[in-house]
């Protein structure tokens, strides 16, 4: 008898968790290719709300003069770059390889008037050539990760809270994300202005 009765319990047991994992988590409005999204939100207490949430990426240079006090930072244009493909090349071979880098500063900003938001930023495709290459993300997460094989919507940050702007307080409304790329061997291509965003 008990048997018999586990079976449905389980089946009962494991819809309810596939319904509640598609009302709350995974509730997410994902549209690529686009910088601003429709408001959607399930409760007030869940911040799954984005709204007029806007961004653009600005490349960088790292400061490789010695005695300047910028020495070692990395410096970023005042222009958003436009979509197209970039690709970075280590040079040399065997023992003698030199990685390259490539540096870049997404700003994410929430234009909600009364609202928090929490996004995820992507990058549609990292093409990788006969080697390996790594994506950090120095700010927020100061994470690094390497690569030997073609990536796909690869995520630079995820599920990342926004304020949104309040005048004459500290809250900004925007989320800053300095990331690179190094090609430790061969070369990788990428868009660092092919990137969408997901709402959480």
């Amino acid at each position: 008898m008990k048997s018999k009765l586990l079976i449905p319990i389980c089946l009962i047991l494991a819809f309810l968790i596939l319904i509640i994992g598609m009302t709350t988590v995974s509730f997410s409005w994902f549209e690529p290719d686009t910088k601003e999204g429709v408001g959607l939100q399930f409760n007030d207490s869940t911040l799954l709300r984005a709204e007029n949430c806007e961004f653009e990426t600005f490349s960088g240079t790292l400061n490789n003069t010695e005695g300047t006090p910028e020495y070692g930072l990395v410096q970023y244009g005042d222009t958003a770059i436009s979509s197209a493909n970039v690709t970075v090349s280590a040079s040399g071979s065997g023992e003698n390889v030199t990685p390259s880098y490539a540096y870049y500063k997404t700003v994410v900003t929430n234009k909600n008037a009364d609202k928090d938001t929490v996004v995820s930023l992507y990058l549609k495709s990292f093409t990788i050539s006969n080697g390996s290459s790594s994506l950090g993300v120095a700010v927020p997460t100061n994470s690094f990760r390497t690569f030997s094989a073609t990536q796909s919507d690869l995520h630079i940050v995820r599920n990342a809270h926004i304020s949104y702007r309040v005048q004459n307080e500290a809250r900004t409304g925007e989320l800053v994300v300095e990331w690179f790329v190094k090609c430790d061997s061969g070369s990788v291509t990428f868009n660092p202005g092919d990137l969408y965003l997901m709402y959480n």
